[in-house]
């Protein structure tokens, strides 16, 4: 399943992607390219869907972070989920 998200990913749009994602199963691909702000609310419901993908053995990746999401992906710990050009 491929999400592709646009905008701002904060307070009031992280419910959102956790019901998208909460919703999903398997092979999940979000594509950050068209996202322009990313707050803790919204690193909050990757880490949640990353622990909900491990436990069912599922997989959770995200493509297209800008330099600065993949910074924040990183100090978070969440840096295993970039996939592609985006990976450490």
């Amino acid at each position: 399943m491929l999400i592709t998200l646009r905008g701002e990913l904060d307070l009031s749009t992280a419910p959102a992607l956790d019901e998208a994602l909460h919703g999903a199963n398997s092979e999940i691909v979000v594509d950050l390219a068209a996202v322009e702000f990313i707050d803790a609310s919204g690193l909050n419901v990757f880490a949640h869907a990353a622990s909900r993908a491990e436990q069912h053995g599922d997989r959770l990746a995200v493509i297209n972070a800008s330099v600065l999401a993949q910074r924040m992906f990183r100090l978070t710990g969440l840096d295993h989920l970039l996939s592609g050009s985006d990976a450490p």
